[in-house]
């Protein structure tokens, strides 16, 4: 049979779930050839919109995140590091986390039968990330993350290697090293974009005393496994992962404040910090009722990811004196570039021009 053959019988094997029958072909295409993805990734981009179908999650999501080099060159990777030794605190942490994530999967129920070899399979996946990444270890969020990885991979082995990818990627371990730098320009974007998107409500919440500071991680920590419903996290998963990138993760929250601008500005500062960590998803809240509608939202809230980040730079460099900012340098000018004036440059490509923030390097 040809691969579009077999694209067509596994798609009528499959419970459609309210997809077209077209769309669960095109997912089922590339799990039976991942090069094509490759090929065509603008066109996936778009698909994963729709959302990708639950029963094709497992066979995609790997293809997504490319595990195959490390399947093949690294094959006991899991096996090396879950019988490697960590340090008691984070094993201890590990063990109590597992025991409390993700409840609302079947593999992580307490009640259920699936919920022993869950909570081990975690286990196992956490140490073994907190061996090979010493540097990050583990913190709390990453139970999250490695949960919903789990259920939806053929085997440990391959969740070992989807939350290696995951992390490095995506750049998500940033979120998880001491001092927590991805959560802290995450912040920062967040309100420069919302500042600017919908100052009335953003000034509301400052005067009431909810920052940013105080919600952005429940977000970013957890991949919105925290606050968000299982089926609209995995929608926004979707899409991050097919077009790895956070951008649409930004755009989620940006989306949850703008729906949600009307019901913030009757509220007090603790229903309001309630409200942005999780109370927003509530049913009848208005804001994740209805899923299609929130992601058209969300596709709506354009902005230039370079430019809001340049932003925060140039606030940070304001921000900054002496040895901190040749830091801030060393840091920014591997992933930027930089002249022989020690200049930081983006080039932004949208617009067609260069904005050139300068740093004193003393």
């Amino acid at each position: 049979l040809t691969r579009t053959r077999e694209a067509k019988i596994m798609a009528k094997e499959l419970e459609m779930g309210g997809y077209t029958k077209s769309v669960v072909k095109q997912w089922a295409y590339i799990s039976l050839k991942p090069e094509y993805f490759r090929k065509h990734r603008h066109r996936y981009e778009r698909l994963s919109e729709q959302g990708i179908p639950a029963a094709l999650r497992w066979r995609v999501w790997p293809i997504l995140l490319d595990i195959f080099a490390l399947r093949t060159t690294e094959p006991m990777l899991l096996a090396i590091h879950s019988a490697a030794e960590i340090p008691g605190d984070l094993q201890s942490t590990i063990n109590a986390d597992v025991t409390r994530t993700m409840p609302m999967f079947r593999e992580f129920y307490p009640e259920g039968d699936a919920y022993e070899a869950g909570v081990e399979s975690l286990r196992v996946m956490l140490h073994a990330y907190a061996s090979y990444n010493e540097e990050v270890g583990y913190t709390q969020g990453m139970s999250y993350i490695a949960a919903t990885i789990l259920v939806h991979s053929e085997d440990d082995k391959d969740a070992f290697f989807m939350l290696i990818q995951f992390m490095n990627r995506l750049g998500y371990s940033e979120a998880f090293r001491p001092g927590f730098p991805l959560l802290q320009i995450f912040t920062k974007e967040f309100k420069i974009l919302a500042g600017d998107m919908f100052p009335g409500t953003m000034e509301h919440l400052s005067n009431l005393g909810a920052e940013p500071e105080m919600y952005t991680d429940k977000y970013l920590l957890t991949m919105l496994g925290a606050n968000f419903p299982v089926p609209a996290m995995l929608r926004a998963w979707d899409i991050i992962l097919t077009r790895m990138s956070l951008k649409p993760l930004m755009r989620s929250l940006l989306t949850v404040v703008k729906l949600s601008s009307d019901s913030l500005a009757k509220m007090d500062l603790e229903r309001a910090l309630r409200w942005m960590q999780k109370d927003f998803a509530n049913p009848g809240s208005g804001v994740l009722d209805d899923m299609d509608r929130f992601l058209k939202v969300a596709k709506g809230l354009k902005y230039d990811a370079d430019e809001v980040r340049a932003k925060a730079v140039a606030a940070d460099a304001d921000a900054m004196g002496g040895h901190k900012q040749k830091t801030l340098w060393a840091k920014m000018k591997h992933a930027y570039g930089s002249d022989a004036g020690g200049q930081i440059f983006l080039e932004m490509e949208e617009v067609g021009r260069v904005v050139y923030i300068r740093l004193d390097l003393g």
